[in-house]
């Protein structure tokens, strides 16, 4: 029963500090060990009394965040549209509104007192991490395969023409152009054409190489229809002079004359071998 006493006794000497420390210190605050009542967001206290104090509006561009027992509300800052900012927005009384820099444009630094235009990546490199209001464009190389063939600050690097069925590749891509595909007819009637130029190439040249052996060739031939013809014309001529010759040495039964001749002698001979 002592012990019981002693606690009432420390609970009661103690009490006036529980009541401080039981204040809700997100609505109220400490004054002469009472627990007093603050403002809500998007006001001011006026100078009155701390259980019913006297909250105003915050003014234009003015805010106030959170409970408060403050005269005066914190000022929204200027964004000044010749600093690259955006034009301000309508200010809410219980926000804080942080200025922000237009589109294309970053902050210059943390504190954000102006704007700077975000990098261009040039051809050949793409965009790795976009641009934001507080942070630049991150440009990168395009890698194989992928091209850029302008200057941006937003595009990234563009994957090469897949050739369609029947197409092929007639100029590779490189880091600032595309693939160019050509249909295969055009292919195949060039590669025809290209043939056939060679082989044509290849004829002229022998024709020029050979063309002193074909000329004596072409005379040849003309030569031979006029030996033939030659021939042609002699042969009668020499059958009539053969045929004149022997009329001329025919006797009257149409003997040659040598055997009419040879008779001739011949018969004398017999009659003298017969006396």
């Amino acid at each position: 029963m002592e012990n019981v006493m002693k606690y009432i006794c420390l609970l009661l000497c103690f009490s006036p500090v529980f009541a401080e420390i039981i204040c809700d210190y997100q609505t109220q605050y400490k004054k002469n060990g009472k627990c007093c009542k603050m403002c809500e967001p998007g006001t001011r206290m006026v100078p009155s009394d701390c259980l019913n104090p006297v909250c105003t509006p915050c003014g234009n561009n003015e805010y106030m965040d959170s409970y408060n027992n403050e005269t005066s509300c914190n000022r929204q800052p200027y964004c000044d549209k010749n600093l690259n900012f955006n034009m301000s927005q309508s200010p809410s009384p219980t926000k804080y509104r942080p200025c922000m820099c237009k589109t294309g444009y970053h902050c210059s630094s943390e504190q954000c007192f102006s704007c700077l235009e975000h990098t261009t990546c040039k051809p050949g490199e793409g965009v790795v991490i976009q641009g934001s209001a507080t942070a630049d464009v991150v440009c990168g190389l395009c890698q194989l395969g992928t091209f850029s063939n302008q200057t941006s600050a937003v595009d990234v690097c563009r994957p090469w023409t897949n050739c369609p069925p029947g197409f092929y590749e007639n100029v590779p891509g490189t880091n600032i152009s595309d693939r160019v595909c050509e249909n295969g007819r055009g292919r195949y009637f060039a590669i025809a054409i290209v043939v056939i130029t060679i082989i044509l190439a290849a004829v002229c040249f022998i024709i020029y190489i050979l063309k002193d052996k074909i000329k004596r060739l072409l005379l040849c031939n003309q030569k031979k229809p006029q030996l033939g013809n030659l021939l042609d014309q002699t042969e009668p001529k020499m059958k009539a002079e053969e045929n004149e010759y022997n009329q001329d040495h025919l006797t009257e039964n149409n003997n040659p004359l040598a055997q009419e001749e040879g008779k001739g002698e011949h018969l004398p001979m017999l009659d003298t071998n017969l006396v």
